[in-house]
């Protein structure tokens, strides 16, 4: 895989070289869209057109963010991820048949067993909500304009602080219990591994990086976020609405 992505390839190194095999019999293979919650509304509290206003009464609330945002970190199940990575499985075989004995292969537990210590490195925890999303929605955004260049984790720490500014006053993300946020958290780290695998290897195949793209897209739009008005700058998710 090339240099694509800084952060992805500290975060990815080993997850990826697992999933190569998968990759090179089905470039790109077939990706079901991420399940769970629409977040469309908890996006809207940042890019919306009343951004400013939402802005100031998130302003008035900061004395409760402290333990708002504690509530976007859950505690982790082992079985539980035993679980999710078999619902997850049998998802991309439903849509990969014919790849099913590979893809019961890989998609285990230990694809995204890398992650817990690489994020903690970085700042950032597999177990936070919003520092996952932001890292699936700063991969998907890459993945989605076919960048072939380095992001700091400075950039993917200051998506996340953003990130989680607002899901703290979504109802519907305060409102999940630790198995549906792990659940949420972890497919979600399934699918930033497999678009930052795919794309590097479909760089030299125009019809596989533009599936691989429509994949990126397609998934961020599932959960109610539309890359194509987004612009990623090194502080951060900035709208171009």
């Amino acid at each position: 895989m090339r240099d694509y992505l800084k952060f992805s390839i500290l975060l990815f190194a080993s997850v990826v070289a697992a999933l190569n095999p998968l990759c090179a019999q089905s470039i790109p293979i077939a990706m079901p869209m991420p399940s769970g919650m629409n977040v469309g509304a908890a996006y809207d509290l940042l890019w919306d057109k009343n951004r400013k206003k939402r802005k100031q009464q998130a302003a008035q609330k900061q004395a409760a963010s402290p333990a708002r945002l504690a509530t976007l970190t859950f505690v982790a199940s082992p079985q539980r991820r035993v679980t999710n990575m078999a619902n997850m499985s049998q998802r991309f075989i439903a849509a990969n048949p014919s790849q099913a004995a590979l893809i019961r292969s890989r998609v285990t537990p230990a694809l995204i067993q890398p992650f817990d210590q690489a994020m903690a490195r970085e700042g950032m925890s597999s177990k936070n909500i919003a520092d996952v999303f932001s890292t699936y929605l700063t991969i998907a955004w890459q993945v989605s304009r076919g960048i072939d260049e380095t992001i700091p984790p400075s950039t993917m720490r200051h998506a996340a602080r953003q990130i989680a500014d607002w899901m703290q006053y979504s109802p519907n993300i305060m409102a999940m219990g630790d198995a549906q946020k792990q659940s949420f958290s972890e497919e979600l780290l399934v699918h930033a591994i497999m678009l930052a695998s795919h794309v590097g290897t479909a760089q030299q195949d125009p019809s596989a990086l533009a599936v691989v793209k429509s994949n990126a897209l397609n998934g961020a739009r599932a959960l109610g976020v539309d890359l194509n008005t987004l612009t990623l700058t090194p502080t951060g998710f900035v709208s171009k609405r």
